[in-house]
């Protein structure tokens, strides 16, 4: 993808709150060393790292690089810490893959409002995403995936199948669909 302006604002800003943010963590963690514990201090502690793990999984999917230092088990571990998700992953993907890989997997949690399982399996031509759950919502902008120009209007809180679609048209990739009552699948071959 591209840097657009909207990617470096992004990279900016969570870069600027994970400062912050750590700071919160470490004051907590001084908080525990003196013996000060209870249930606040579990909700903090949980908050924080809930927070850090996605402005994590942000700069990643919507910011204008991956950090050098990213690896796909760090990304599952930040990714089940914001979405209870079970998510299987076969093969290996590379830094420069861990993008699509995050939107995807951004999807199909959109696509699964009561959960489920999701497994991925990635090759260096192909990205495929298979889920199954007792209920998943065929979502409007899935569409928007194997036809990028559809006018279906942007939504911030499904910016993620807009960037989806993105990254494969400019990476002239194909990407098919297949959706029921309990199963989805998205493939996408690069």
């Amino acid at each position: 993808m591209t840097k657009t302006l909207s990617s470096l604002i992004v990279s900016r800003m969570t870069h600027d709150l994970a400062n912050p943010l750590g700071a919160i963590g470490n004051g907590i963690e001084l908080l525990e060393m003196t013996d000060v514990t209870g249930p606040e201090i579990a909700l903090l502690k949980e908050a924080t790292q809930v927070a850090q793990a996605r402005l994590r999984l942000f700069r990643i999917a919507f910011g204008a690089n991956v950090p050098a230092s990213t690896d796909l088990p760090q990304l599952l571990v930040d990714w089940h810490s914001v979405d209870k998700t079970k998510v299987t992953i076969v093969g290996d993907a590379t830094t420069q893959q861990l993008k699509p890989l995050l939107l995807l997997l951004m999807v199909a949690s959109s696509c699964l409002p009561r959960g489920g399982d999701v497994s991925v399996q990635s090759t260096p031509e192909k990205f495929c995403v298979s889920c199954q759950a007792n209920r998943i919502l065929e979502h409007p902008s899935l569409v928007k995936i194997t036809d990028p120009l559809d006018p279906i209007e942007v939504d911030p809180n499904q910016i993620h199948f807009d960037l989806l679609a993105q990254y494969i048209s400019d990476h002239g990739a194909n990407a098919r669909v297949e959706v029921d009552e309990n199963n989805l699948k998205i493939q996408i071959k690069i």
